[in-house]
């Protein structure tokens, strides 16, 4: 999807249009069946992007209103995946916001779909980084440390590495407040 391509480079206006772009195209009963082919539906994507660029670009509002609404057509979808990544990834506007609250109702929820449909990589990776992220909120930095080293591994060990700068540097964060300064600074520099 071109939105994921756009964000990383931080194109977010074009972002933003390819996303208002797939929500006017798309038709629930034509479209709805792509989340059983792509594993995502396409329409989720673009939202979970768009709504963390409406925050990035000052509209907070925004981002949780289309946030509230990705994470309701993604339910209507009744696609485990599909709504887990929703409430993962869609969830980086609660974490900007610090609403440790929103972050945990969504870990928890997304490790029951990992554990319900069996896809440990929900519950291996989704789940605990959302945890980490909230509990940082919550001035619980050995909690957040330890989940967030769980999620990362499990995600290093699958190959992923988009995301893994951004939560490296929320657990540098969480050494650093536990002492460990110099272990937090060796995390950045291997960025």
């Amino acid at each position: 999807l071109a939105c994921t391509c756009y964000f990383w480079p931080g194109r977010l206006a074009e972002v933003l249009e390819h996303n208002d772009r797939v929500w006017s195209l798309y038709e629930d009963g034509k479209h709805r069946h792509l989340a059983g082919v792509l594993n995502h539906d396409p329409k989720t994507v673009a939202a979970i992007y768009a709504s963390i660029c409406w925050w990035i670009l000052g509209y907070p509002d925004r981002a949780v209103s289309l946030s509230d609404e990705r994470d309701a057509h993604a339910s209507r979808l009744n696609h485990p995946f599909d709504l887990a990544y929703s409430l993962s990834l869609g969830s980086d506007v609660f974490h900007c916001r610090r609403e440790s609250g929103a972050l945990l109702h969504r870990a928890e929820e997304v490790e029951r779909l990992g554990r319900e449909h069996s896809l440990p990589f929900l519950w291996a990776h989704f789940a605990p980084v959302r945890l980490g992220l909230a509990l940082s909120h919550e001035g619980k930095p050995a909690q957040s440390v330890a989940a967030l080293e769980s999620g990362l591994d499990f995600f290093d060990a699958s190959g992923g590495k988009a995301y893994s700068p951004y939560l490296r540097a929320v657990l540098a964060e969480g050494l650093a407040q536990l002492g460990d300064v110099d272990g937090a600074l060796e995390l950045i520099d291997k960025q």
